[in-house]
């Protein structure tokens, strides 16, 4: 696929808030996007999500949690919004221990990390 196509795919999945694909395609294309070059190719949003990615890959958490692992506290951190705290809290102890990894802390919500502390205190 022309480098053109790609980042015009990216800047409307981005434009429509659907970043787990343009996630994935920013990855497949990594090499092309980062040139200066094609860079220029994305929009401002776009250009935001490859920095993030960008950052993610030099501190090491690029691919420390698996996608189930980031699915789980995603899952969590939606449960926690909705106030469905049974299902939350039933999910917490099937995988406390990845509640406890420094790495998922930092994709919880403050309301999952606070419900998280309260889970882990009570048991």
């Amino acid at each position: 696929m022309k480098i053109e196509s790609v980042a015009l795919l990216i800047n409307t999945m981005v434009n429509e808030k659907n970043f787990s694909r343009a996630r994935d395609l920013i990855l497949i294309e990594w090499k092309r996007l980062t040139e200066a070059k094609n860079y220029h190719l994305l929009n401002d949003n776009a250009k935001q999500l490859v920095k993030i990615i960008k950052e993610e890959k030099e501190l090491g958490t690029f691919d420390s949690l698996t996608p189930k692992e980031k699915t789980i506290l995603n899952i969590v951190n939606q449960y926690i919004r909705e106030l469905h705290l049974s299902l939350a809290k039933r999910i917490y102890t099937e995988h406390i221990s990845l509640f406890e990894r420094e790495d998922a802390q930092k994709l919880l919500s403050s309301d999952a990390k606070f419900m998280c502390k309260a889970w882990k205190e009570s048991i």
